[in-house]
């Protein structure tokens, strides 16, 4: 009963990435004042090549840092500015966090809670996944934000709080 409550969770998980995929297929990009501000983000790194300041956020005068464009970039590279490309990264980057967050909920809960956060995660992501921007970049760090934390509590090395806090 165990291996099938696994395999079906799993199937779940799977169907929601395929899902995802859907408006990539059906070449139905939300491209929005957010996305299309990012490709003049990454207009402006292919000119300047370091940029340190990033897209705005929803508080008037605080900008996100460039974290987001330079994961995002080489989507864009790769697909030279074709924002259909760049949902293919969108979901690849998709895949990764989800994949992330199964191995930390693991390490921090165990397989179970593990595998139940990873449906709902990647059931939630896949209504994202044509058209990501910076808050979700945020959102990809959550997990290694609360381990990072956890593991400086059990070692009490200062490097996993400097980590933290960059996080």
């Amino acid at each position: 009963m165990r291996r099938f409550f696994y395999l079906l969770i799993s199937v779940f998980i799977l169907l929601n990435i395929f899902f995802a995929t859907y408006y990539l297929t059906h070449k139905d990009l939300n491209f929005f004042t957010d996305v299309a501000r990012d490709f003049l983000l990454y207009q402006e790194v292919d000119q300047k090549k370091i940029i340190l300041i990033g897209a705005r956020s929803s508080t008037a005068g605080i900008f996100h840092g460039p974290l987001w464009i330079y994961l995002t970039y080489p989507g864009y590279i790769l697909g030279h500015g074709d924002p259909l490309f760049m949902e293919g990264y969108w979901i690849f980057l998709i895949v990764v966090f989800v994949g992330s967050g199964y191995f930390v909920a693991k390490k921090i809960f165990g397989q179970k809670v593990a595998l139940i956060y990873t449906l709902l995660l990647s059931g939630n992501m896949m209504f994202h996944a044509r058209s990501l921007i910076n808050p979700h970049g945020a959102l990809f760090l959550v997990p290694v934000f609360f381990l990072t934390i956890l593991w400086y509590w059990r070692y009490q090395k200062w490097r996993l709080l400097a980590l933290h806090l960059f996080l």
